[in-house]
């Protein structure tokens, strides 16, 4: 096996520790597989040590697999691995033992998990068990089989005050972006967790509540968990009127909006997207009108008001260039494209959807390009 690759140098005191270093010897030369368990305290330092163990285990594979509610066997990871991979080495990450129970059944996902220890120790693989310490606590209780199994137990919580509030504030106070399509799980739970995590303190700001509701529904939504999404786009709208921050309850909004068209529930989608459009205008926030026209332009094209979907495609185009948004551009242009293609302008949409694959190229999204306007711009080259 090859050497694993280098870290960067001053790594933060979470990871410049010595089990970071011990886990990962364990699981690259862990031949027969081996169970470890992991403390933490915050999702957002989790998030990181997974990041470098995936560099310190190279070239092994890497899975993640997180349970809920739902789904409560931990052997059921092995349905994520490609078939012709199961009886090969690899390290799989487990998340959310502790968090998959349900109060009337708590102790349901420590029961699988023992009882499936020998089911688990067939196949090759370094099982890292992500835990908090009540969640060590528990799988000692009521795992007790697979516990005393265990290679070793290795700790990754913070025990500053301030390096914890700083780790987590690095990822709360971001936009969610999603680059990959392994990201949508990954940010659901690190998200879900760091909500989670800030309900449990009492002195946490609730347009901070607000704000990490509005982007779990936003992963929620594009997981199509819709019934999820709405229920955090409430909460957020609750939270935000509590809080008095206008910013905040108009992107509930217009996010409950996308859910309530997406759903046909059209009358709905419209009454929230003026509501939202109202707020964003009266805080200055030229962005979130700017995204509410998009939004109000793609119900008046599905419902045959070319005309009017156009002139809000061309509102939102103006913002967009003002603040410089050259993604957003290049969605207006794509919108506006179609408008011209549903009145047979073919000419007039080659020339929209040609300068949306400019904005988008600019900003090195050629695979966009590639995915969403390639047919668009051969249907328009094909038309006389």
């Amino acid at each position: 096996m090859s050497m694993p690759a280098a870290l960067p140098d001053n790594l933060p005191e979470y990871l410049a520790r010595p089990d970071l270093a011990e886990l990962s010897v364990l699981l690259r030369h862990a031949q027969h597989g081996a169970f470890a368990f992991a403390l933490y305290n915050t999702v957002a330092v989790r998030d990181q040590v997974v990041a470098a163990l995936r560099i310190l285990v190279a070239p092994l594979p890497v899975y993640e697999f997180t349970l809920t509610s739902q789904q409560r066997n931990p052997l059921s990871y092995l349905e994520k691995l490609p078939a012709e991979t199961r009886r090969q080495r690899a390290v799989v990450f487990i998340y959310d033992l502790d968090r998959a129970n349900t109060p009337d059944q708590p102790d349901t996902t420590w029961g699988y998990l023992d009882a499936q220890r020998e089911a688990l120790i067939e196949y090759p693989h370094g099982l890292v068990f992500w835990l908090t310490e009540q969640g060590a606590t528990d799988a000692a209780q009521y795992a007790p089989n697979v516990w005393s199994r265990k290679s070793g137990v290795f700790d990754f919580k913070i025990e500053s005050l301030p390096v914890l509030s700083q780790a987590r504030a690095d990822w709360s106070g971001r936009a969610v972006e999603i680059e990959k399509a392994e990201d949508l799980e990954r940010l659901t739970r690190l998200y879900l967790g760091l909500l989670e995590e800030y309900q449990a303190e009492a002195n946490t700001p609730q347009a901070l509540i607000a704000d990490l509701h509005g982007k779990v529904a936003f992963l929620l939504f594009r997981s199509y968990r819709h019934h999820e999404a709405v229920n955090h786009l409430n909460l957020q709208l609750e939270f935000a009127r509590q809080s008095g921050n206008t910013a905040i309850e108009a992107q509930a909004l217009l996010n409950m909006g996308d859910v309530q068209n997406f759903r046909d529930e059209r009358d709905a989608a419209l009454e929230s997207y003026s509501q939202a459009l109202g707020l964003f205008r009266a805080v200055g926030a030229r962005l979130g009108e700017a995204n509410v026209f998009l939004a109000l332009g793609d119900i008046k094209r599905a419902t045959g008001d070319i005309a009017g979907a156009e002139m809000d495609f061309e509102n939102a185009l103006k913002t967009y260039q003002t603040i410089g948004d050259r993604y957003s551009q290049g969605l207006a242009y794509y919108r506006i494209g179609d408008c011209a293609a549903d009145r047979l302008e073919h000419e007039a949409a080659l020339a929209f959807y040609q300068k949306a694959a400019s904005a988008w190229t600019e900003i090195g999204l050629s695979d966009l390009v590639e995915q969403i306007l390639a047919t668009r711009i051969a249907e328009a080259m094909k038309r006389p």
